[in-house]
């Protein structure tokens, strides 16, 4: 029997969007649950700043290096990053079991890295795309808060700050918290 409604936090939203699994069935199995599911805006802004952004790093770290090995040593010394750190190891782990099957022994360690990149890049564009769709409802906006999604950079980089000028925000949160 389904309950009524239910708030969707940041690590479902993860879970959902960014994983596959036990744990991505388990978040997906959570949410039928419900006959509404509530997905506050600020789980977006918390998840793109936290588990998207470590997607985004890992992304950006393999097309700096163009080497697999020379970012998984990077991502090791992120110890003083524990989380991001796991969450940078489990989202190679959970990628490496979905890339293609195509014969990889004798795959250089920049091709490696090229696939790598790929899938991570191709996870961020669709998690992205599909972030308002986990829930049938998304809540709570925030006014001050730009939600802008990644962008391409010249140097095959991708981008995920907001593109409003940090005085251009300033002025429209000053301005909405005046006329409260």
């Amino acid at each position: 029997m389904a309950q009524s409604k239910a708030f969707v936090d940041t690590t479902i939203l993860a879970e959902v969007l960014l994983k596959t699994g036990p744990s991505h069935d388990a978040a997906q199995n959570a949410l039928r649950l419900y006959d509404q599911t509530l997905l506050p805006v600020y789980a977006i802004k918390e998840w793109k700043r936290g588990q998207f952004a470590t997607y985004v790093l890992i992304h950006n770290r393999l097309k700096r290096t163009g080497s697999f090995s020379a970012t998984s040593f990077a991502l090791s010394r992120m110890f003083m990053r524990p989380r991001s750190q796991s969450t940078a190891f489990e989202a190679l782990a959970l990628l490496s079991l979905n890339l293609s099957s195509a014969p990889m022994a004798v795959v250089s360690d920049s091709e490696l890295a090229d696939r790598f990149r790929l899938a991570f890049k191709t996870l961020i564009y669709s998690s992205w795309e599909s972030r308002r769709s986990v829930t049938s409802d998304t809540v709570m906006d925030l006014e001050c808060y730009v939600e802008s999604g990644p962008r391409d950079q010249a140097n095959g980089e991708i981008d995920i700050q907001p593109r409003i000028a940090r005085e251009n925000r300033n002025a429209a949160c000053k301005t909405t918290s005046q006329g409260q």
